[in-house]
Formats: structure tokens, C-alpha cells, sequence
């Protein structure tokens, strides 16, 4: 009983870490784009696009 126990609880970790690690990567990639549409460029700035940076957070790791 103690082994199915200690399974089930890895199992229900897992599925709480990963819903939470794509909710925060939704909620962060979100803000970003909140971001970059008010921002409001200085004369001689220019845009160089997007690009892509890889994140880590106590629910593992994510893409924004």
C-alpha cells in the first residue's frame, strides 16, 4: 500500500508541475507581448525582431 502511495504521489507532482509550468510560461509570454506592443521606440532605435529565450522555474523549464 505504502509503494502505490509514494506512485500515486509522483504521478499527481508531475501533474501539478506541468499544468503550473505552462501556465506560467502562458502568463509570462502574455505579459511580454503587452510589453513589446506599448513600447514606444526612441529616434535611432531600431527592432531586431524576436527571439527566443529558454526559462527555468521551480516547475521546470519553459519557451518565450
Amino acid at each position: 500500500m505504502g509503494a502505490a502511495v509514494a506512485e500515486l504521489e509522483v504521478l499527481v507532482r508531475t501533474a501539478v508541475f506541468k499544468s503550473a509550468n505552462a501556465l506560467v510560461g502562458w502568463l509570462l509570454q502574455q505579459t511580454i507581448e503587452r510589453v513589446e506592443a506599448a513600447y514606444q521606440f526612441k529616434a535611432g532605435e531600431v527592432y531586431k525582431g524576436r527571439a527566443k529565450l529558454d526559462m527555468q522555474c521551480i516547475f521546470g523549464r519553459f519557451e518565450l
